[in-house]
């Protein structure tokens, strides 16, 4: 296995970006998933099981403190925090690690998944986002490409050593908002 980590994320198409103030604490590990939709109160925040949209990609660089080594956390003051938000458009692609582990995310990477709508999953132990392949009730995201797991592993793990299966994907436009 690649000892390098993978960088997810923005990979080609277009990158029109706006600033999004974002909700209090948010989340965004260096090794997942950063789509966002928009809270009922006009804050930006990390899609997860309640999001109904999708409004963008937070384009996340360093850390928001040195103490949270591998991933990005906004200021516990909401509205603080100003994050880059990539609109997703028709041609923008990006990279997701795939949920692949326990009897609930059972389907891993192959051509039978591509062009598939598919759902987004926010573990919430491990704050990973990931590309769920097994599950379609939201369908946030279509399947374009990818590299099957080499095997099932505990994305819930704390240490970000979940795996190294990946999709690449683009936003369903069915299910963008807030524009």
């Amino acid at each position: 296995m690649n000892t390098v980590p993978l960088k997810y994320g923005h990979v080609a198409g277009g990158s029109v970006t706006i600033p999004l103030a974002m909700a209090a604490s948010q989340y965004f590990k260096d090794r997942g998933g950063k789509f966002v939709d928009i809270n009922g109160s006009g804050y930006g925040e990390t899609m997860d099981a309640s999001s109904t949209m999708i409004f963008g990609w937070a384009e996340v660089t360093g850390h928001g403190d040195p103490t949270y080594p591998t991933y990005y956390l906004t200021s516990a003051t909401v509205g603080l925090t100003k994050l880059s938000v990539i609109i997703p458009g028709g041609d923008s692609i990006f990279r997701m690690p795939i949920a692949y582990y326990s009897a609930t995310y059972t389907t891993n990477f192959s051509q039978a998944v591509v062009v598939a709508e598919k759902d987004i999953y926010l573990d919430t132990t491990s704050k990973v986002q990931f590309a769920d392949l097994t599950n379609s009730s939201d369908d946030f995201i279509i399947i374009l490409d990818g590299l099957a797991a080499s095997t099932t592993f505990n994305y819930a793990a704390t240490d970000d050593a979940f795996g190294d299966g990946w999709v690449l994907v683009r936003a369903n436009p069915d299910t963008l908002g807030g524009l």
